[in-house]
């Protein structure tokens, strides 16, 4: 049985599903005492009543605990809860051996620097008793600290004796047993093939079939079938290696046929003895020594090497130390130099992305955390020092941004735009600034920053005083202006970057001024963030790469091609906010990470989890059929493209509606049509049958669904001036409804069809109204403090809404009268609530509610910072 999102096993909160197979299911979990990610290991629903079977797992479990590496992946602990066996390990991020194996041979330094890792993790389970027994590219995974031995699953004391004949059990499971081929074929040894006893000597024949392919980039043995696999391993002569790869070192060849041989009296003997000898060809051959580590370093050790890496950079590079650019250094300057920052302890990275600023000297870099409370915090980690320090008086802090000395940061939090002391000693308000989408402060002392869900964009002083519209792209106004976002300045301290999009059209990087200036025409199609570095290049992010590319600061043009910098950055599911950031003299700081993911999931009105709908995906705007049964909701693909899918919730299935990019979908009243905006065509808004993909039928011009009539003759749409208007479904005409020089958006109409729920923002902050449909008048206040998304219960005697902060209220309506807000549950929605539509739907009678929730995606991968990242683009 697969477990939800949120579940708990014992101290350990599941998070996500990381894959599953003939051994269980493996989950990325929290355990919550320590508040460190974890990967879980559920044990198959069939071992859970064999007692004695788990007595001998838990034996065999304890004795792997005992294996400390620094290339063994760590077992924290086994356990048993709610009826449930499982293992708690060491989380990893990287690729499998296997995966790597994909793509072809490894260069020589690779593939041996991984051998003496693998070789030194064998030594150490010897060393123990422990003989892995299913040795094989699948289990071994590559990460940044190096190659990781996992699942030793078949494992087995090395001085144990066989079971007897009564005890054999499937091969599917991970004990011991006797009579049985345990293990994967390709890299099994002869004894392990003809099911005699296997030791240490086994897992060397592994090793050496490992090795073998990692060279070779082809397996030592192969065939057609099993049997003729079998057939090949016990009696057929392998290609000699160094026939293969005829340019490598003989040395090194000899080492891995010693290992293949057919009698395990003629392989290496020990792990410890066939380590060494591959060192020794490391050294004979010149290339890097790989690290040799008999016991796992602590944070002392990782902190003391990740300085001993910044001085030498800033030996290195003295442009660095005087804050001069290094954009004008000699061909024979050092390359690049790269260390990792990790989230200080008790504490991880936002899931909603991380949050981050490098001083403008490339000296210190501000990053956001979040404590085991979830709440956040500033952190300053000076790049000449071994560990961050916190920002006092940030609590609740979102995007921070350097002032121009470095002595001060601007930030966002509780709705405002702050300042505060590098040392955290001063404090100060500066401006409202709900729905906050970054900012940037200039060398006059001029802060700008996007707010108001990027609409517009403002200026302010840094001492204070009025936020004033700075109005970058539009002569329009506030409420017809695209959303503006990212607002970053240029090195004269009057332009500036920002990032703009309109409903149905490319979103587009554009320059503004402080001037009032009309802006630039589009400098690149974009949505993420951009930052410009000396001496002319734009830093950015494109299909999920950080790249770099040549930009004049007079034309405002991009030339040449953009050069990847780092793969898989990490982004906010928002706008495409990028992790990263750069100085003015040439480091570069940013955090890798997966596509945003979220994971549909029912809560009680008490805000128990009651389970997950679907896989985790990009999900966006859920919608529920008028009969409870399925969910319409807009799904992203990795090359971000939207389109549209229905879940099917009694079979918990998913089929595909639309193959355009598509959003925004609603129901008719009778639950047989969908309509929904799509960017197809320069935009419009489309009509399509829910059980036929292909047949829609455009409607009109771009404009977002909000909710369609109960007589099913009309439909509340938010124009581009972000104004509610009525379509008529039998005339095509649209009228207004309700308008104002303010945004209204996230309409429904109640279920008798006589009231509309709104959220506008004419009082600075964004709360809930209703007023009389379809006349739209008589305008009443819902919300208290705040609010956005209502939605309706479907005998339309409650409304519900959520907080800027994600509280999930509820509010008793009659024909005349609304009651006061009451509070439900703080729900797990991080997301910036006014860029969206809907985060959730309520179940027909209130009792329930499907929540769009983020998925953790690995809060401690850590910040990477690359100094003299201008060396990458000179290659």
């Amino acid at each position: 049985m697969a477990l939800i999102p949120r579940a708990r096993l014992g101290p350990y909160e599941i998070l996500a599903l990381l894959g599953s197979g003939g051994m269980g299911e493996v989950y990325r979990a929290r355990d919550t005492r320590l508040n460190r990610t974890v990967a879980i290991k559920v044990l198959p629903e069939d071992l859970k009543d064999d007692v004695r079977l788990l007595e001998r797992f838990e034996r065999e479990a304890q004795a792997i605990a005992a294996l400390t590496h620094p290339n063994i992946c760590t077992v924290f602990d086994v356990s048993r809860a709610n009826g449930i066996s499982f293992l708690v390990m060491e989380h990893l991020e990287g690729e499998t051996l296997a995966a790597r194996l994909e793509k072809g041979a490894l260069p020589l330094t690779r593939a041996l620097t991984i051998a003496i890792e693998i070789a030194g993790a064998l030594e150490c389970a010897h060393g123990h008793g422990i003989v892995h027994r299913d040795l094989k590219p699948a289990n071994v995974m590559l990460t940044k600290a190096g190659a990781k031995l996992l699942d030793f699953g078949l494992a087995k004391a090395a001085t144990a004796q066989p079971f007897g004949p009564g005890d054999a059990m499937s091969t599917k499971h991970a004990l011991t047993t006797a009579g049985k081929v345990l293990g994967t074929l390709q890299y099994m040894a002869p004894e392990q093939l003809e099911s005699k006893p296997a030791d240490a000597r086994s897992d060397i024949f592994a090793f050496g079939v490992i090795v073998y392919e990692m060279l070779a980039g082809r397996r030592a043995f192969a065939a057609t079938s099993q049997a003729a696999l079998i057939g090949a391993i016990m009696q057929v002569e392998h290609a000699p290696l160094i026939s293969v790869v005829p340019n490598l070192p003989i040395d090194l060849a000899r080492i891995v046929e010693k290992c293949l041989s057919r009698d395990p009296d003629a392989r290496w003997q020990h792990a410890h003895d066939l380590a060494t000898a591959l060192r020794w060809v490391q050294e004979d051959c010149g290339l890097p020594v790989a690290r040799t580590v008999r016991a796992r370093r602590g944070w002392r050790w990782l902190a003391l090497a990740g300085l001993c890496v910044i001085l030498a950079a800033l030996l290195v590079s003295p442009q660095l130390m005087r804050g001069d650019t290094i954009g004008g250094r000699s061909p024979q300057a050092a390359g690049p130099i790269g260390f990792s920052i990790s989230p200080p302890d008790q504490t991880s990275f936002p899931v909603r992305g991380a949050e981050l600023a490098l001083s403008p000297n490339g000296r210190q870099v501000a990053f956001v955390a979040r404590a085991a409370d979830d709440r956040t915090s500033i952190w300053i980690r000076e790049l000449g020092s071994m560990a961050p320090r916190a920002v006092a008086r940030t609590a609740g802090a979102s995007r921070p941004f350097w002032s121009p000395d470095g002595r001060s940061l601007g930030f966002f939090a509780g709705g405002k735009l702050k300042r505060v002391s590098a040392d955290g000693d001063s404090l100060q308000t500066l401006a409202d600034a709900p729905n906050p989408a970054g900012g940037s402060w200039n060398r006059e002392g001029t802060i700008i920053f996007a707010a108001m869900g990027g609409r517009p964009i403002y200026r302010i002083s840094s001492d204070g005083g009025d936020a004033v519209p700075v109005r970058a792209s539009d002569p329009r106004g506030n409420r017809a202006a695209p959303a503006q976002r990212y607002p970053v300045f240029l090195p004269d301290g009057r332009r500036f970057l920002y990032t703009e999009s309109t409903a149905g059209g490319a979103p587009a990087l554009r320059v503004g001024s402080l001037s009032g200036d009309p802006p630039s025409a589009p400098v690149l199609t974009l949505a993420s963030n951009a930052q410009f570095a000396p001496p002319g290049y734009l830093v950015f992010v494109r299909e999920q790469s950080l790249v770099a590319q040549a930009f004049d600061l007079t034309t405002l043009a991009v030339s040449g091609p953009a050069v990847q910098l780092a793969a898989q950055i990490d982004r906010s599911g928002v706008g495409d906010y990028g992790a990263f950031s750069v100085s003015d003299t040439g480091v570069l700081v940013y955090r890798s990470g997966d596509a945003p993911q979220s994971q549909l999931i029912w809560f009680s009105r008490a805000g128990t989890s009651l389970g997950a709908v679907g896989p985790p995906g990009e999900y966006h705007h859920p919608a529920l059929s008028p009969d409870g049964t399925r969910v319409a909701i807009e799904r992203g693909s990795a090359d971000r493209w939207h389109s549209l899918w229905v879940i099917d919730l009694p079979r918990d299935t998913m089929s595909r509606l639309t193959f355009d990019s598509d959003h925004n979908p609603i129901w008719s009243p009778d639950g047989r049509t969908i309509v929904f905006n799509s960017a197809r065509h320069g935009g419009g808004l489309y009509r399509i049958p829910a059980d036929a993909p292909g047949q829609d039928e455009l409607l009109g011009t771009m404009s977002v669904p909000q909710a369609w009539s109960p007589d099913g003759g009309t439909i509340v749409l938010q124009n581009r001036s972000k104004d509610l208007v009525l379509l008529s479904l039998a005339s095509k005409d649209v009228r207004p409804l309700i308008g104002s020089p303010s945004v209204e958006m996230q309409a429904q109409i109640s279920p008798d069809g006589r009231r509309l729920a709104y959220s506008a923002n004419d009082s600075g902050t964004f709360e809930v109204y209703l007023a009389e449909f379809p006349s739209g008048r008589g305008r009443k206040l819902v919300s208290t403090s705040g609010g956005l998304q209502p939605q309706w219960r479907q005998d339309g005697r409650e409304l519900f809404y959520l907080t800027a902060g994600g509280t999930l209220m509820a509010v008793a309506v009659s024909e005349t009268l609304t009651g006061t807000p009451i509070k439900l549950f703080d729900t797990p929605v991080t997301a910036l609530l006014a860029d969206r539509r809907n985060h959730y739907v309520v179940g027909s009678t209130g009792a329930r509610f499907l929540f769009n929730v983020s998925v953790d995606r690995n809060p401690d991968t850590p910040l990477s910072v690359v100094v003299d990242w201008l060396a990458l683009v000179r290659k």
